[in-house]
């Protein structure tokens, strides 16, 4: 029996999942962007069924390349996907739908195939946090790009002196509930935090009624502070994936090497 792997390869973390396991959580490592970011092997004998075939989204290129040169040497088909103008109903809303980036792509084919003729924000918050607005008919409308969570700590640790390490930020950015902090650490964190909501919310304005759909690795903790509705759906891209390989078999959209 054939079984294809699906990875998404992000800017910090690598996520997989067995086609055959649809809808269920994905496993996940974190990742370097070298070539030597991933035991290969080790993923493999985890695995329940050793894939006949891999399905790779990749926002970096050395671990994807790394990864194709790898499946295709154990003998496993390995395929990349891309961003297209349209596929299975979904229409990419940019000038040039290339730009947008593959898990954009596919987090809204994941949204419009689950949750199909539903409005909706998808909003990916990881190391970069994307927000892009999709309408029913499967209309991409566009959307924006920001520093997630950990990248803009990082970012005003590294461009100032005296304001502590993004580390340490990052444990306790939740622990301001109100709208101001009384300590500097707290401060830096309700701040990300205000920057980041406000980003989302000023977006989701113009469509208040439109749920959002939320993923990646600072969802669970962006969902606590959005305004209803809103849904976490941690595998939203490789739900996309799954549907761009069913699609790709049948079709000439198989990039292999």
């Amino acid at each position: 029996m054939s079984s294809s792997l699906l990875l998404d390869i992000g800017n910090s973390r690598l996520k997989w999942r067995l086609e055959a396991d649809i809808g269920s959580p994905a496993s996940g490592a974190q990742m370097s962007t070298g070539p030597d970011g991933l035991d290969l092997d080790g993923l493999l004998q985890s695995l329940s069924t050793p894939p006949t075939e891999a399905w790779i989204s990749s926002v970096v290129a050395a671990p994807a390349q790394a990864l194709m040169r790898g499946f295709v040497e154990r003998g496993i088909a390995a395929h990349c996907a891309r961003s297209l103008a349209a596929l299975d109903g979904l229409t990419s809303g940019y000038s040039d739908p290339s730009q947008l980036g593959v898990d954009r792509f596919l987090a809204l084919l994941g949204a419009h195939r689950r949750w199909p003729g539903q409005n909706c924000v998808v909003v990916d918050a990881g190391t970069a946090l994307t927000v892009d607005l999709l309408r029913d008919d499967g209309q991409h409308l566009g959307g924006c790009i920001l520093p997630g969570l950990r990248l803009m700590a990082a970012a005003l640790a590294g461009g100032t002196d005296r304001l502590g390490p993004h580390s340490q930020v990052a444990k306790t950015a939740a622990a301001a509930p109100g709208t101001v902090a009384d300590h500097t650490a707290a401060a830096i964190g309700l701040g990300i935090d205000h920057a980041v909501l406000g980003a989302i919310e000023r977006i989701r304005a113009s469509h208040p009624a439109w749920p959002i759909l939320i993923c990646g690795g600072d969802a669970d903790r962006l969902a606590d502070m959005l305004s209803p509705p809103c849904q976490v759906h941690h595998g939203l891209v490789l739900d996309g994936l799954a549907r761009y390989a069913e699609l790709a078999r049948a079709s000439s959209l198989r990039s292999t090497h």
